[in-house]
Parts: C-alpha cells; structure tokens; sequence
C-alpha cells in the first residue's frame, strides 16, 4: 500500500480488537488510524487514551465528541507524538497535529467566498486548499433563540 503512495489504513480491524491493533500498528511502516466507532459510540476522548497507551493506533480519530472534546483528544495525542484526524474545521485549524482537513458526505463545495463576509456560522470554504474562517471586526451573529426554543423537542 505505501508503494502506491496510500497515507494511512483506515480502521484495518473492529476496535474491539485492541491488541491485534497493537500487533498491527507494531508490524506495518504504513500507520493506522482507528477509532472509527469507538468515537460514535461515546467516550472519547478518555476512550482513546487506552488506544494511545496501548499503541493500538497511530493516527487517533476524532469524532462526534464536540469542540472542546476534539481539543482534548488533540492535545493528548499529541502529548504522545501521534497525529488525529477527522476533526471538526474549526478545530483543523486551531491545533498542529490534524493535517488534513476531510470534507465529507457534506454536499457539493459551495463556491468561495470573501473571508471578510463570513461568519462563525457560516458554511465551510475550501478554495485553492485554504479554507478560511471569520477573524475580522463582523459580529458573531446571535441565534434567533426564540426559533430555537419554538423548534426545540424537549428544554432540559
């Protein structure tokens, strides 16, 4: 695989099998980023440090565990010299060890953008492999809250 210039292999194994990860990621030139449902199902990141500790995976996934849980899980693998991917943009663009920002099942790329008229909730925008995000004087524009609460399924 890495003669046909492949980066990485991608979930080789279920997650529950630790330690043929282990024995995998100890075997191959080529690393291996796992996690891929370990991260859906919750836990992460604390899940993840097993993974880490174990040196189950070389590249750590990250996945539905939000902002703050994606920096956590960033910094932790990074603290061990390892790469993560799959984070959100935001998050893509404020840490060191997520290199490839993965624009998914998202639709087609909208067309770009000027940076000074996005907002922190806009839509993301890969033109030319940058993406830009809002770093001007606009306002962060307040959620329409009464919306929110009238599409709201149940107020905890």
């Amino acid at each position: 695989m890495e003669r046909l210039g492949y980066a990485w292999t991608e979930e080789p194994l279920q997650d529950f099998d630790i330690m043929g990860l282990k024995k995998l990621c100890a075997t191959l030139d080529l690393p291996v980023l796992a996690m891929e449902w370990v991260g859906s199902l919750a836990g992460q990141p604390f899940n993840a440090s097993t993974f880490v500790a174990l040196q189950a995976t070389d590249i750590v996934r990250q996945r539905s565990i939000g902002l703050t849980g994606q920096i956590k899980l960033a910094k932790m693998a990074e603290s061990f010299g390892l790469d993560v991917h799959g984070g959100d943009a935001h998050v893509v663009l404020a840490i060191h060890n997520d290199p490839i920002y993965e624009y998914g099942s998202e639709g087609p790329l909208p067309p770009p953008q000027d940076p000074a008229t996005l907002t922190f909730q806009g839509i993301k925008v890969i033109d030319d492999g940058y993406m830009p995000i809002q770093c001007g004087d606009l306002p962060v524009e307040e959620p329409d809250w009464d919306r929110v609460e009238a599409d709201a399924l149940e107020v905890v």
